[in-house]
C-alpha cells in the first residue's frame, strides 16, 4: 500500500445475534465475509418446506451448510469493485482439500434425482451465487454448501 501503510485484516468469531449460532468473519480493507453456522435440522426444515423429499433434504443437511454474507465496504476506503468465484474456494479438513458444491453442481444432482422444477428454483435462489461482482456498497447472502 502507498506510504508504507499495511492493510489490516481482522478475523473474528462469536455468536450471530439474529441466528443465535456461531459465526466466523473476516474483515479487510473494502470487504467483509461472514459464515454463520446452519444446523442440519434448520436446513432440513427450510428445504422440506420448499418441496424436497426427506432423502433429498438429508443430502443437503449433511453437506455442511453455512449462511454466507459478503459485503463490498470499499466506499469507506478506496472504492473498487470486487469479484469472487466459489469454484476457486477451498476447504481444508483433516489433510484433505475440497471445493464447495455450487449451484451448478446441485443442478446436475437434482436433475438426476428428478426433483420438481419449483423445488429446484427455490434451492437455486437460496444458495450463495457461484460468481458475483460487487460494486462499492453492494452485498449479498445465501447458503454455501461446503461439501463435507
Amino acid at each position: 500500500m502507498a506510504g508504507g501503510a499495511v492493510a489490516q485484516t481482522e478475523i473474528s468469531t462469536g455468536i450471530d445475534v439474529e441466528a443465535g449460532l456461531p459465526y466466523w468473519e473476516i474483515r479487510g480493507p473494502g470487504m467483509s465475509l461472514r459464515l454463520v453456522q446452519r444446523l442440519p435440522d434448520q436446513t432440513r426444515a427450510f428445504f422440506l418446506a420448499r418441496g424436497f423429499a426427506r432423502t433429498d433434504v438429508d443430502l443437503i443437511a449433511q453437506s455442511c451448510v453455512f449462511q454466507t454474507i459478503f459485503k463490498n465496504t470499499s466506499q469507506t476506503a478506496r472504492p473498487s469493485a470486487l469479484e469472487y468465484n466459489l469454484r476457486d474456494w477451498r476447504v481444508r479438513v483433516a489433510g484433505a482439500v475440497r471445493g464447495l458444491k455450487t449451484r451448478e453442481d446441485w443442478t446436475e444432482e437434482w436433475a438426476s434425482r428428478g426433483i420438481p422444477q419449483p423445488a429446484r428454483i427455490a434451492f437455486e435462489w437460496a444458495l450463495f451465487p457461484t460468481r458475483q461482482a460487487y460494486n462499492p456498497g453492494d452485498y449479498n447472502w445465501g447458503m454455501s454448501v461446503f461439501n463435507l
